[in-house]
């Protein structure tokens, strides 16, 4: 629930100086506002562009590969289902 609240704050962009007004229902605009924003646009922008990239996420799969070679080759005798592998620390 906290990392929910935290990303819709990082995406309010009350904290730049800007309000979103509802036109009509389907369309908004951003308006400026009055008061000093507490960070940039820029700053702004950058986090939102950020946050918003899908990143591309690299697993130990070279260390996994090496380690069980066999991931995928070998099959169950009973349930007929490829075998895979993992760690497990004492």
């Amino acid at each position: 629930m906290l990392t929910i609240a935290f990303f819709r704050l990082i995406r309010n962009p009350v904290y730049c100086g800007l309000i979103l007004i509802n036109i009509n229902p389907a369309e908004q605009q951003m308006v400026k506002e009055m008061r000093e924003a507490l960070i940039s646009e820029r700053q702004f922008y950058d986090v939102q562009s950020i946050i918003t990239t899908k990143r591309q996420v690299i697993a130990k799969a070279d260390t996994l590969k090496a380690t069980f070679f066999l991931r995928g080759f070998l099959i169950c005798p009973h349930c007929n289902q490829k075998l895979s592998g993992s760690d497990s620390f004492c």
